[in-house]
This record gives C-alpha cells, structure tokens and sequence, in this order.
C-alpha cells in the first residue's frame, strides 16, 4: 500500500510540473527596443539610431571647405564618392575643442540623404528600452530642441537621426547665379 501511495504522489508532482512547464513563456517585446550607437561629444555621452546609421568611420584627411555655414567641418572620401561632415558642436549649441587625433565620423544615411557626423569617440552600440527614454528638457531650444529625441537615466542624450537626416537646413544648397 505504501508503493501504491508513492506512485500516485510522484505522478501528482509530475503532473504539476508538466501544468507548469506547459505554459507560454512571458514574450518580450522587442518592438520597444531601440538599437543606439553610443558616442561621446566632450564630456557628454549620446546615442543615435542604429537605423540611420551606415557605418563608423576613423576620421583620416577631413578637407576643409571655404565658405560654408560653421556647421559643415568638411568632407571625406569614402569608398571613391565625398561625404560631407558635419560638426555635432556646432549643430546643437556646444562649446568648441580642440581635435584629439581619435575622432570618428558616424555615416547617417536615408534615401538619398548621406553625411557623416564629426563625434570624439564611439563606444559601441546599445540596445536601448523605448520606455528608458524620458522627455527632454523642457530648456532645450534651437536645433537642439529638433534632434533631442530624450535623455536616459543613465544621462545619455538620445537623438533623433531621422530628424537630423531630413533637416534641410543642414544641406548646403548653393548655385552659382552668375
């Protein structure tokens, strides 16, 4: 009798445990994930769209353009077509430093909009929560105000690559009337 009671508590035990096993994992959902590209702008961490970005560059021969808004640091030469790159400081407010020789340029890319981003150092990419990215400060104006898509608690500032892409105040348009 004491088998028979053996018996009917392992298949007891066996059956809650194939109850539970039974039921459907807990699903993440990886569409509130955002996939960021960490870079360093002085002492400030930022981020960027995975999606915007093509790839990262070491800053090798960056040529000078005359006459051209402060904004655009120049061009590069990337696999035999020009790039044109601009300056983050200038776009969103920052103070100026002095080139450290370990710049990399991001190369943002959609559609037909392509230019590289002049940035001190990348730290690599990140897979970020949307719900960590928290609003702004309400302080923010400018251009700043336009590419600032959030700040995480961890203080890196999230910016909107689509935004900056399609800015057409950052394209330098101009034709000779002469």
């Amino acid at each position: 009798m004491a088998e028979n009671w053996k018996t009917r508590d392992k298949h007891r035990i066996l059956c809650d445990r194939a109850a539970v096993l039974a039921k459907p994992l807990p699903q993440t959902d990886t569409s509130e994930q955002l996939q960021i590209i960490e870079f360093t702008l002085g002492s400030e961490w930022y981020g960027i769209e995975l999606a915007c970005a093509e790839e990262v560059r070491e800053l090798s021969s960056l040529t000078p353009l005359p006459d051209t808004p402060p904004h655009i640091a120049g061009v590069i030469a990337v696999r035999g077509h020009i790039v044109s790159v601009l300056d983050l400081r200038t776009v969103l407010d920052l103070p100026p430093t002095s080139p450290a020789g370990t710049e990399k340029v991001i190369i943002l890319r959609r559609d037909s909009m392509e230019f590289g981003l002049l940035v001190d150092r990348v730290s690599g990419i990140k897979d970020l929560p949307v719900t960590q990215i928290l609003a702004p400060l309400p302080t923010l104006h400018g251009r700043a105000a336009r590419y600032v898509r959030g700040v995480t608690a961890s203080s890196v500032i999230v910016l909107d690559g689509g935004s900056i892409l399609a800015d057409k105040d950052l394209v330098v348009d101009q034709t000779d009337q002469s």
